[in-house]
């Protein structure tokens, strides 16, 4: 799907001296987290039988029971044939890697979640693909999926369908693949994440129909968001120039939270998009981070036109902090005028020197927010100027004592009311 208006990535050490701003380093120092608490998650551990994946060790065998590392099982082939109950788990030893996929059908109880995860010390087990998906969730329920890597997936490193319930995805790193995970389903929470080096998935001259490098393809209900860092979510697309994003909403979702997530070097933070009929509702974006990924928002909101509009409403992008060094162009876009009440943008911190245009439709519900010098967005409690951060150069995007919006951002030094969901 298309994200309109994104020029050619420049060089950031040139753009930030150019605004006033020292380079960055190699490697940013500990960057502060927006919103740490969301960050940690207790997960239940599981009272059932542990079977255990190490392809190196002396005595592994498809033949073995498998419950015991000193004769663990050999093969994702083996893992696929065992037939799981509620409070089961599988781990895969550190350091180990593996070729293939897993199909997930059999589910666990909120109490008792069947879970897919790693033991050992060392570096963390590894999934490489060999099918369009590297793992794919099917029916199940009640199962957390952590602390392994996944890669090289043409399509899509995780996929939860449509009658998935309660999956947990906790502590994943998935690179090279075309997708992240596609998130259908109810109640999942994705926590903790790291999605890397994204590719397109469709990528054919003309037809309007590209489509890849998306962090998260997103639709269902009642899903959360939290700590997921994605980078270089963005490839060429024959018909776009440039495609990817972090969090894509596609067709039907509603009542979704996207909360304390950093996106970096893509192209963009979210897209909502769909068919005629589609409705996306109650979908809060509070307190993330987006550097250099603009546009941060494409909302396909004309129905009726288009390959990808579709009905919004309840939308709300709420103290986040947009910081972008690179790009001259949109850096949030619709695509037709907002309807009353359907969409709020609130107590946000924008960051764009080299930016030609904020929004490009009128936005009524667009207060107490800090926007870039000559941003001309009408609304109550707007300004505009310097944030004054403590470090932009660092990535650190705190506020600064005595600055001119305490209260926006992600890393809101106070709490107004007027910036509650």
């Amino acid at each position: 799907m298309p994200l309109r208006d994104r020029p050619a990535p420049r060089l950031l050490a040139l753009l930030l001296l150019a605004a006033g701003l020292p380079p960055l380093p190699a490697r940013a120092a500990e960057r502060p987290w927006p919103l740490p608490e969301l960050c940690r998650v207790e997960l239940p551990a599981g009272t059932g039988t542990r079977y255990y994946l190490d392809r190196g060790a002396p005595r592994a065998s498809d033949r073995n029971a498998g419950t015991s590392p000193e004769a663990p099982l050999a093969s994702l082939a083996a893992v696929q044939r065992l037939r799981l109950r509620p409070g089961d788990s599988v781990a895969l030893r550190a350091g180990t890697h593996y070729a293939g996929e897993l199909r997930l059908t059999a589910s666990g109880t909120p109490s008792n979640p069947i879970r897919l995860t790693a033991y050992g010390e060392g570096e963390r087990p590894s999934i490489r693909a060999t099918a369009p998906f590297v793992i794919s969730a099917a029916g199940a329920s009640d199962v957390i999926i952590e602390a392994i890597g996944l890669r090289g997936a043409p399509d899509t490193a995780i996929v939860l369908d449509d009658a998935t319930r309660r999956i947990v995805v906790h502590d994943v790193l998935i690179t090279g693949s075309g997708r992240g995970v596609d998130v259908r389903g109810e109640s999942h929470l994705l926590v903790g994440n790291s999605i890397r080096d994204l590719h397109m998935v469709t990528n054919t001259p003309g037809g309007d129909d590209d489509s890849g490098a998306q962090a998260f393809v997103i639709g269902g209900r009642g899903h959360r968001f939290h700590c997921n860092h994605v980078r270089n979510a963005r490839a060429m697309s024959y018909d776009y120039g440039t495609d990817g994003v972090g969090f894509e909403f596609w067709r039907s979702a509603a009542d979704i939270v996207v909360s304390g997530n950093w996106v970096e070097d893509s192209a963009g933070f979210f897209e909502v998009g769909g068919l005629p009929g589609d409705k996306v509702r109650n979908l809060l974006v509070q307190g993330n981070v987006a550097l250099n990924a603009s546009p941060f928002h494409w909302l396909h909101n004309k129905r009726g036109t288009g390959n990808f509009g579709l009905e919004i409403t309840g939308l709300q992008v709420l103290n986040n902090t947009i910081v972008d060094t690179q790009h001259r162009a949109l850096l949030f876009g619709f695509g037709d005028r907002p309807a009353p009440g359907s969409y709020r943008f609130a107590c946000n911190i924008v960051v764009a020197p080299f930016a030609r245009q904020v929004f490009n439709q009128p936005t009524e519900e667009a207060s107490h927010n800090l926007l870039p010098p000559g941003a001309g967005v009408a609304g109550r409690g707007n300004l505009a100027g310097d944030p004054r951060l403590v470090s932009p150069a660092l990535q650190d995007f705190r506020p600064q004592p005595g600055g001119p919006a305490p209260w926006a951002g992600a890393f809101a030094a106070e709490r107004d009311p007027g910036c509650a969901p």
